[in-house]
């Protein structure tokens, strides 16, 4: 239990947000057209094991109830701040992995995932407002127009 929490409250909600993001990934990267073929081609894939066909279409059936939940955990991932711009973060990878889902019951979810990571390489308020004061600071001096030839002795 103790290994769960080792980087703190923050991490535990990064890694099971992260592992919540990667079942739905998981399940929905094999269904991009027509169902059809994505069955056959599931069952040619899992000959000795049909069960886990059956769970994956199963589990593709509800599909659009999951979405929303993930576009809800998706959201607060943006709210937050979690990161999602560090590369190495399993975060990132995983919403990267949903922004490349192809199928038509993800695109919302593909959509908000590439939503999430452009926000997330975007500098925070206080940072922009910061870097807004500093140029406003530099670009004001103690001069003014007119003054630059004064007190120069020739």
């Amino acid at each position: 239990m103790v290994e769960r929490y080792i980087g703190g409250l923050k991490a535990h909600e990064v890694h099971v947000m992260t592992n919540l993001l990667a079942c739905y990934t998981d399940t929905e990267k094999f269904f991009g057209g027509s169902i059809e073929a994505r069955v056959l081609s599931l069952r040619e894939q899992y000959k000795d094991d049909l069960e886990k066909v059956v769970s994956l279409v199963l589990s593709h059936i509800k599909a659009q109830s999951k979405a929303k939940l993930v576009l809800a955990i998706l959201d607060h991932v943006k709210k937050t701040g979690l990161p999602v711009s560090n590369s190495e973060s399993p975060l990132f990878e995983v919403t990267r992995n949903l922004a490349a889902l192809e199928g038509r019951s993800s695109i919302q979810v593909s959509l908000k995932a590439r939503e999430v990571l452009i926000a997330g390489q975007m500098p925070s308020y206080e940072e922009r407002l910061i870097q807004m004061e500093a140029v406003l600071k530099a670009s004001m001096g103690n001069t003014y127009h007119g003054e630059s030839g004064l007190g120069q002795n020739k």
